[in-house]
């Protein structure tokens, strides 16, 4: 019913109230609520979700672009992501060339279920160049 209405009514509003329906994709089990929460009292665009959402399905060949680029790049991804399998996220960060680090009790939003330890990972990528 969530799908029909915002595809019905595409509004900022019903926008989160859809995209929050979803939190236990985005999130831990641990952590949906309050995701669910965030989401509902964050500022949203319909037309930039949609924009973005179409487009991206058109740059799966920029990946090898970005793989001929030479700065070091880094593709966090959750271990409890429900929204991706970790191995379409794996192959997607190969094939751009970033370093692929998985984050234990993290869902798809890896800085919101695990805000310090994503934090840790950048940090030590930057400084050290490693993991």
């Amino acid at each position: 019913k969530v799908n029909i209405y915002f595809r019905e009514n595409p509004t900022d509003d019903n926008y989160k109230t859809w995209f929050s329906f979803y939190a236990d994709l985005y999130f831990t089990k641990s952590n949906a609520e309050a995701g669910k929460k965030m989401i509902l009292a964050d500022s949203a665009c319909i037309k930039s979700f949609l924009a973005a959402r179409s487009e991206s399905s058109k740059k799966q060949h920029l990946l090898t672009n970005i793989n001929a680029s030479k700065p070091r790049r880094l593709y966090l991804a959750g271990l409890e992501d429900k929204l991706l399998p970790t191995s379409v996220l794996e192959k997607d960060a190969k094939s751009g060339g970033f370093k692929y680090l998985t984050v234990k009790n993290a869902g798809h939003f890896v800085h919101f279920d695990q805000p310090k330890e994503v934090a840790e990972m950048i940090s030590t990528f930057i400084k050290e160049g490693d993991i």
